[in-house]
């Protein structure tokens, strides 16, 4: 992930023109590119296609067939983006290669997906019980464990408060589990699991090299409705009931985020907002 490109993203997004399916809570499709990752040039180079079978519906599974679609890059294998809007909320589809033969998934029910398929959301995480927003002071953190706590909304925190979701999927027996990669230092959410207080950090990336898997699931949280429009955040390498998200609420502890036992409370709950929505 890069600080640039998310940056530019979330830019270019909220620039797109609103349309009647947009704003009725239908998808609306932007961008579709088959081969991004062979030809940086081939931005939008099957729009049309996915455009025709997907606008106008709540959820489409798009069959990516490079036959129906044509082969912009012979011989290299090539992924799949596709970026929409849901009720002025945007969104991005990705499929890794090679993606011809497999589908991709848009939707605009807010946190359903087809488990495997990645879904990429720009979000800001704000504790119920605070009114506080998640957040980690990169770059000027490394002497704290890069600790994550809560802040309040200033324009100087607004880029450390903005965090990219990626998913869902299942990781061992977590369901709907999701990544979150804070967008102004491209580190993952993560948290100790039996040392320093269960503290919440970012840490460098650990899923790479096959390694995203149930061993590497501290950087996986279950997302899961708490009513009211909140939810809660568990992380995955903890045991059912345990590993919730939650912060501190006052300054004698620093705001500071943790993970404890479910406690059925609002300092458990959180708003996770789709920028641009």
């Amino acid at each position: 992930m890069n600080i640039v490109r998310h940056t530019s993203l979330y830019l270019l997004i909220l620039c797109f023109p609103s349309s009647s399916f947009a704003s009725s809570g239908l998808i609306d499709v932007h961008e579709a590119t088959y081969g991004l990752s062979c030809d940086p040039a081939a931005t939008g180079n099957v729009s049309d296609f996915v455009s025709s079978s997907c606008n106008g519906k709540v959820s489409c599974d798009y069959a990516i067939d490079h036959g129906t679609i044509g082969d912009p890059s012979p011989g290299c294998e090539k992924d799949f983006y596709v970026f929409y809007e849901c009720n002025g909320r945007f969104l991005r589809t990705k499929v890794g290669k090679e993606a011809s033969g497999k589908s991709a998934y848009l939707s605009c029910d807010l946190w359903t997906g087809l488990q495997g398929v990645e879904l990429e959301r720009i979000v800001k995480i704000q504790q119920a019980s605070s009114g506080r927003y998640l957040d980690s002071k990169y770059p000027n953190n490394s002497v704290d464990d890069y600790r994550v706590v809560t802040s309040r909304f200033s324009a100087q925190s607004f880029a450390t408060q903005m965090w990219s979701a990626s998913g869902p999927k299942q990781v061992g027996d977590c369901t709907n589990a999701f990544v979150f990669t804070q967008v102004a230092s491209s580190r993952l959410l993560d948290a100790h699991i039996n040392i320093n207080n269960y503290g919440v950090v970012t840490r460098q990336s650990q899923l790479s090299s096959g390694r995203d898997s149930e061993q590497f699931a501290s950087q996986h949280w279950q997302i899961q409705a708490a009513g009211k429009g909140l939810y809660t955040i568990r992380q995955c390498a903890k045991g059912e009931g345990e590993g919730y998200l939650d912060a501190f609420e006052s300054n004698e502890n620093d705001f500071r985020a943790v993970t404890r036992p479910d406690q059925k409370n609002d300092s458990q709950r959180w708003l996770i907002t789709i920028m641009g929505g």
